[in-house]
């Protein structure tokens, strides 16, 4: 995706951080974390349109990062 390997854990640091900075218990700090997980499984999914759209779906993602 042109993202480097570390930046879905970068994501899920920044997640927890700011369900510190929100006072979340730790059930909801636990959604959080899975969450910032799984929102890059299914990441494939918008390729056809994004590239349909603005051309290298690839180098957008790599430009926005």
């Amino acid at each position: 995706m042109g993202h480097p390997m570390e930046h879905v854990l970068r994501q899920s640091f920044i997640a927890l951080r700011l369900a510190d900075k929100l006072g979340l218990d730790a059930p909801q700090r636990q959604v959080v974390y899975y969450s910032s997980l799984l929102a890059w499984v299914g990441c494939h999914v918008d390729a056809y349109e994004l590239a349909r759209w603005f051309g290298d779906d690839r180098a957008l993602k790599h430009e926005i990062r």
